[in-house]
């Protein structure tokens, strides 16, 4: 049978490929979206989703519990030192220890003095500069309220834990804001192209990774011939996740236990059709698919196919998918 215009991409050859890929409809009951035209983002359950998994950084806010869980205590003896009253004490240098992020933090050295009445404390001070040696004395001064709380007399290891933690903070906090905003820009692109009144009707295919789960829709011209190449192509989440890695080895558990999946994810689409792409109908933009009668949230921008991408289109064909290559600049 020729393959035609479009050669090994042909739209004849890749819907065929696609139906004979596809997961069979989930026959259990599945819980419908909002509308998002006619609802707020936030109950639109899959934009819901992906918008909290791409604004929540975990690393920031990981960093940020790290350093504000190291550096509280310094917090806390600069408070109750500043705050007074106070009194200076010779302190016996015990254990130092040294932090995680040399040159950026100060030691913590144990120390043992007794307060003026009479009290043996244990605490640890901040310390910038030369460590000192164990057995060796440290004029301290301390709250007399809450003994604990002290920091060496005459060295600036207090002051500079407390700046460089509340620096690390705050670049801590720049990272989880800065995840969270973006985040936010790109829910509120996401909503005004599903909500933007210009839909462009198109043909497609839809084929999914069985790596990731992800779907590449493929787009063609909807007045089109059987032979056509696709025009453009643009990542979306399909709502039939990728198999367990337990089903790999068997076809038939793998087509029941996707189904099974993707009912409680949502109803799967179907794998060749037309659809509406709404917003701006250009490369590198945001553009929402409408396939029968709902949105398939993209997960990147709409792009042009193009040479560099007809052997990632054949690998998702023939189950083992490569990396989709950039196109040259």
């Amino acid at each position: 049978m020729p393959e035609g215009a479009g050669g090994r991409v042909a739209y004849r050859a890749l819907a065929e490929a696609a139906r004979r890929l596809a997961v069979p409809p989930a026959t259990g009951p599945s819980e419908p979206e909002a509308d998002i035209r006619t609802s707020p983002w936030w109950r639109v359950r899959t934009l819901r989703r992906l918008t909290l998994r791409g604004g929540l950084s975990v690393g920031g806010l990981l960093a940020l519990a790290f350093v504000a869980v190291n550096t509280f205590p310094w917090w806390a003896d600069a408070v109750a030192v500043g705050r007074g009253p106070t009194a200076v004490a010779r302190a016996r240098v015990g254990e130092v220890d040294g932090v995680v992020l040399p040159w950026v933090l100060p030691d913590n050295v144990a120390v043992t003095f007794r307060t003026a009445r009479g009290r043996t404390v244990h605490t640890a001070v901040a310390h910038a500069g030369n460590r000192p040696h164990r057995g060796e004395t440290l004029k301290v001064e301390y709250a007399t309220d809450s003994p604990s709380h002290a920091s060496a007399l005459g060295n600036e290891g207090l002051p500079w834990g407390v700046a460089a933690g509340a620096a690390l903070c705050a670049l801590c906090l720049t990272r989880v804001v800065w995840r969270a905003v973006a985040a936010g820009r790109t829910a509120n692109a996401l909503v005004r192209a599903a909500r933007s009144p210009e839909a462009q009707p198109v043909r497609y295919v839809l084929l999914t990774d069985p790596v990731d789960g992800w779907g590449w829709l493929l787009v063609f011209p909807v007045l089109g011939g059987e032979g056509d190449r696709p025009s453009h192509l643009v990542p979306v989440r399909t709502g039939t996740p990728a198999p367990s890695a337990a089903c790999l080895d068997s076809a038939e558990a793998t087509t029941s236990a996707t189904a099974a999946e993707a009912s409680a994810a949502g109803r799967a689409f179907e794998a060749v059709g037309t659809a509406d792409l709404r917003g701006e109908f250009h490369d590198g933009r945001t553009v929402v698919p409408w396939l029968d009668g709902r949105p398939a949230w993209p997960l990147g921008p709409l792009e042009s196919f193009g040479p560099e991408d007809e052997d990632f289109v054949l690998s998702l064909v023939s189950g083992n998918p490569g990396e989709r290559p950039q196109p040259a600049a």
